[in-house]
């Protein structure tokens, strides 16, 4: 009777642990759901208000107009990434949506070992024939809010604080300073890196001194170390911008903030699916595709920044300015000011 016992409370034990890797809006879901798409998170899981739940979003949203069955399935640590996508393939979905490039790795691996499944992955691209890529043009959002710090600043003095050095951070920082150039010439934009993206009192410590050499405005696209840079605007009384949906009206020093559309991107990818339409084939937003924009929901751009903004943003839908994402392209840019 006691090794019975035992036996339960193992089990029970490891239902506990199953449960504590789904996510807290998960769907109820059943075995061979040929509706069932999931979606695989990283460890903030959903209820922070982040890019897992601005994805989840997406998928509710197709959930009522092509009647899929959304699961979602939260790692508890980045070593479980792969684990977590093992578990999804292993409820045979319609799609399983990785939502972070931080699972790029994993994901290639499992994606070769279970050819038949269909993935999608949200920020990186080129991973495999039955993987859809969804990546986003952000140093166009970026580049128009440097339009509108050059304009709003009176200083002449932005300062840009990136976390972990990568492609991603690639393209903020280049689109930034080139729209910080194209706006007026001989703005000043210090820059400095944080080597992380969760350390807010680094965060907060870089803006302080960016402050003190005259920065009035702060572009930090560094996810969760974003509210040691809040913590110091409040204090020097700085403007920032902001990076994404999180903060969006969590400070009054926001001055504006650009926007990837995630919740577009799953939708649109799941659309492709109920259709019958998965061709694993990589999917760009840009401005043109209206998967990013900027948002002056606050209204402290002013109408002449904002009219220069909708200027430039037409120029760059028409292809008229390439805006630089890395090294090369940033010199290819700046030749043509010369």
């Amino acid at each position: 009777m006691k090794k019975i016992t035992k036996l339960t409370l193992i089990i029970l034990s490891l239902s506990l642990i199953f449960a504590m890797t789904s996510c807290a809006k998960e769907e109820k879901v059943q075995e061979a759901d040929e509706n069932l798409v999931i979606l695989v998170t990283d460890e903030r899981g959903l209820g922070n208000g982040g890019i897992n739940d601005i994805c989840w979003e997406g998928a509710e949203k197709a959930k009522d107009d092509f009647g899929i069955n959304p699961y979602c399935i939260s790692s508890t640590s980045p070593e479980g990434y792969m684990q977590a996508l093992k578990q999804a393939v292993s409820m045979e979905p319609l799609l399983i949506i990785a939502v972070s490039d931080k699972f790029e790795p994993a994901l290639m691996d499992v994606a070769t070992a279970y050819k038949e499944q269909r993935f999608a992955i949200v920020g990186a691209g080129e991973i495999g024939d039955n993987v859809a890529g969804i990546t986003f043009n952000d140093q166009e959002a970026a580049f128009l809010v440097g339009i509108a710090s050059a304009m709003t600043t009176k200083t002449n003095t932005v300062g840009f604080i990136g976390g972990e050095r990568s492609a991603e951070q690639d393209r903020y920082e280049y689109g930034f300073d080139a729209g910080v150039t194209a706006a007026k010439k001989g703005t000043y934009v210090s820059k400095n890196y944080i080597g992380t993206f969760t350390d807010g009192a680094e965060a907060k410590k870089v803006a302080v001194a960016q402050n003190a050499l005259g920065a009035d405005i702060v572009y930090a696209p560094i996810q969760e170390a974003y509210i040691g840079v809040l913590e110091a605007a409040s204090e020097k009384k700085i403007n920032v911008i902001g990076s994404g949906n999180d903060f969006a009206d969590k400070s009054e020093n926001i001055l504006c903030v650009t926007v990837r559309k995630s919740d577009t991107a799953v939708y649109d990818i799941i659309k492709k699916v109920a259709s019958g339409k998965f061709d694993g084939k990589d999917i760009n937003y840009g401005l043109k595709q209206g998967g990013i924009e900027i948002s002056n929901e606050a209204g402290k751009l002013s109408a002449d920044v904002m009219k220069e903004v909708e200027k430039y943003s037409e120029l760059i839908k028409a292809g008229s300015i390439i805006v630089p994402y890395d090294w090369q392209t940033n010199f290819e840019y700046q030749a043509t000011l010369k």
